[in-house]
């Protein structure tokens, strides 16, 4: 490669034309870096996209399934408020056989917290961040109540087994536990 000295500018035109070539050749490399960086993000945030939306499907799933099973968990628990109740008048609760569970759920939001840890996030559309945000704050809320729901039916799961005498300290046990599965 042969490298020539520049040449000196003997006019403005010269001058001009040489800044003129600078700053175009500049402004076309500066172009061609932020393309490149546009389709970079622009793939980060298809795949982004592709992976949130399947870890939603398993929350809208979830969902689903706990509007299927609320009625029936509400009436469980209609059921054995019943049995607190004649139990507390007489001293005695009756047999009980299993009462059930709520079926503990995975609410997972570990691909969020990925897309927003590698920054791709700020490159959503305003409100669709907003959105995915408001989601996933549900989510999370859901997430934390699952915990608790199994502790408080698994509080009521005491009341199953043979007859036996009620004491007034194991009947406030159960009543919390009803409480807590109603509230969760």
């Amino acid at each position: 490669m042969e490298i020539h000295k520049p040449k000196p500018v003997h006019n403005w035109r010269e001058f001009l034309i040489e800044l003129g070539t600078i700053t175009l050749g500049v402004g076309i490399a500066l172009a061609a870096e932020q393309a490149v960086e546009w389709y970079h993000w622009h793939n980060k945030v298809a795949e982004a996209r592709a992976v949130l939306a399947t870890e939603l499907a398993s929350s809208v799933g979830n969902a689903v399934e706990r509007l299927l099973v609320e009625r029936c968990g509400e009436r469980r628990l209609d059921a054995l408020e019943q049995i607190l109740d004649g139990a507390s008048r007489t001293g005695q609760l009756p047999p009980v056989g299993d009462i059930g569970q709520m079926p503990l759920r995975q609410w997972t939001s570990g691909t969020w917290d990925g897309v927003l840890a590698s920054q791709t996030a700020t490159h959503f559309p305003r409100q669709q961040l907003a959105n995915l945000a408001m989601i996933y704050g549900f989510v999370r809320k859901a997430d934390a109540f699952a915990e608790p729901e199994v502790v408080a039916w698994t509080e009521l799961s005491g009341m199953s087994g043979p007859g036996r005498r009620l004491d007034p300290v194991t009947e406030d046990r159960f009543r919390a536990a009803l409480g807590h599965a109603r509230y969760f």
